[in-house]
């Protein structure tokens, strides 16, 4: 899976109310390493790619919810006894199942037996930086803000510091801010 920034150093360096250069490598890795945590936290492909996925599938199960949520397309969908999909079955759209491409939310139009689903497709939140800020303004301007508060606590988690002329002193342990964890809550992907 590949990696995509939800935020640029621009924007932290905005938060911070810095200008120059010297700081640039280590908020453009924090923006990365931040990036990668917030997809966790949400259970989120970030970069819109191809997938292909491979699920265990449950008597009776009636829905699937993919990974890399949205979907932009399904490019197929099959069911199988076997993991090694030697016994396959391609399902047809509209005959054999339904799909939500903004949930990444397939339904199935008859009971499943036993057995396993592939479903390759290409799905994921945004194709670059760019593109995941238009669509996903809160998250791209959480993880700015979060970048940026452990920028100013970096080193001295339980203690003051000084970012731009302004002393801040901090009591509580380093985790995500409440409205950023708020924010991350609220996108995280729903399983089905």
């Amino acid at each position: 899976m590949t990696l995509l920034d939800l935020t640029t150093t621009a924007d932290v360096k905005t938060l911070l109310v810095m200008s120059g250069s010297s700081h640039d490598t280590l908020i453009g890795e924090m923006v990365t390493d931040m990036s990668r945590r917030f997809g966790q936290e949400m259970g989120r492909s970030l970069m819109a790619e191809s997938q292909t996925e491979v699920f265990k599938a449950r008597q009776g199960q009636r829905t699937l919810g993919v990974t890399a949520a949205p979907m932009s397309a399904l490019t197929s969908l099959k069911v199988s006894i076997t993991k090694d999909f030697s016994g396959v079955t391609a399902l047809t759209s509209n005959s054999d199942f339904v799909i939500d491409l903004a949930e990444g939310e397939i339904e199935f139009l008859f009971v499943l037996d036993s057995g396993y689903i592939e479903a390759a497709y290409t799905g994921g939140m945004a194709a670059n930086t760019a593109a995941f800020k238009t669509a996903y303004p809160d998250i791209a301007r959480a993880c700015s803000k979060q970048v940026a508060y452990e920028f100013e606590r970096r080193g001295r988690p339980n203690s003051s510091t000084t970012v731009s002329g302004a002393n801040r002193t901090y009591e509580d342990p380093l985790g995500l801010l409440a409205d950023v964890q708020r924010v991350l809550d609220m996108n995280r992907r729903r399983y089905f």
